[in-house]
């Protein structure tokens, strides 16, 4: 066993004695920390894995307007994805694909509800404004003219 001097013996006295004191406080700040770190990493897993599924269902809707799908094959797979993911940024865009897809098609009441969902949940504001202006397009098409220039004269972003 190792001899210490007096004044060693002094400090690792000390040292014992701040530990004593101090050493539950230092665990649990410790371990807070590494709590913390893991459930952070963990949080960006989670949506990192969301990110994807969204965007493989994005993929799938837009395979299903390239293939020239039907008005309810595409707004099955818009469904999917509104409902499963609409907070992501993939939901509001494949809204305004599907929208266009579906006027294109003639079916101008789904077009509708596509645009009128953007508008209800989407975050973006320039997505807002494009899907505000394609639903007063809509609007037109159906000869509402007094709708379509009450909804384009709403609030709307700077860049609109």
């Amino acid at each position: 066993m190792v001899a210490y001097n007096p004044e060693e013996q002094e400090k690792i006295e000390g040292l014992k004695a701040w530990w004593s004191t101090h050493g539950s406080s230092v665990i649990i700040i410790l371990s807070t920390m590494i709590a913390v770190m893991a459930g952070m990493q963990a949080w960006k897993y989670y949506h990192k894995q969301q990110a994807l599924q969204a965007a493989d269902l994005f993929a799938v809707l837009q395979q299903q307007i390239d293939k020239g799908g039907s008005s309810e094959k595409i707004n099955d797979a818009l469904h999917l994805l509104t409902t499963g993911y609409p907070e992501s940024g993939y939901a509001s865009r494949a809204a305004l694909i599907a929208a266009q897809a579906n006027k294109n098609l003639g079916n101008l009441p789904e077009a509708k509800a596509k645009l009128q969902w953007i508008l209800d949940h989407a975050k973006e504001l320039e997505i807002k404004d494009i899907a505000r202006l394609r639903l007063a397009g809509v609007l037109l098409d159906e000869k509402k003219f007094d709708d379509a220039l009450k909804l384009l004269d709403s609030q709307h972003g700077e860049s609109f």
